[in-house]
């Protein structure tokens, strides 16, 4: 079993994910995408621009996360969840104002700080 959900948090954010597995399990694992192509992480070979749009080819048939889904997949449910501006998460917010926000909390934050947050 494989779907595709959403959810909105309370600042308004969208996050975006797959549940797989066994939906009746009581056993739930969350994996955070944090690298990869997206949230199954794959691991890219070449992404190609054609005029229908971007190819992508991998170096493998499944990501990481899809592989441990397998493994796992009569144990537990699986919720593989994309950060914050991150795949496809988070496209909906107002990132100049989301900056803005993290400096008026903490005026001397480095810029490499506020790039991980966002």
């Amino acid at each position: 079993m494989q779907d595709n959900i959403q959810f909105q948090i309370s600042d308004g954010l969208v996050i975006k994910g797959t549940i797989m597995g066994d939906v009746t399990s009581k056993d739930l694992i969350i994996f955070l995408h944090s690298g990869g192509y997206d949230r199954h992480e794959f691991v890219v070979k070449e992404v190609k621009k054609t005029p229908e749009g971007k190819v992508v080819t991998h170096f493998r048939e499944q990501g990481n996360y899809d592989y441990f889904s397998n493994c796992l997949k009569e144990d537990a449910v699986l919720l593989v969840i994309d950060l914050r501006n991150h795949g496809k998460s988070g496209k909906n917010i107002d990132v100049p104002k989301m900056r803005q926000a993290i400096l008026d909390i903490v005026p001397n934050i480095e810029e490499t700080k506020v790039q991980s947050i966002l």
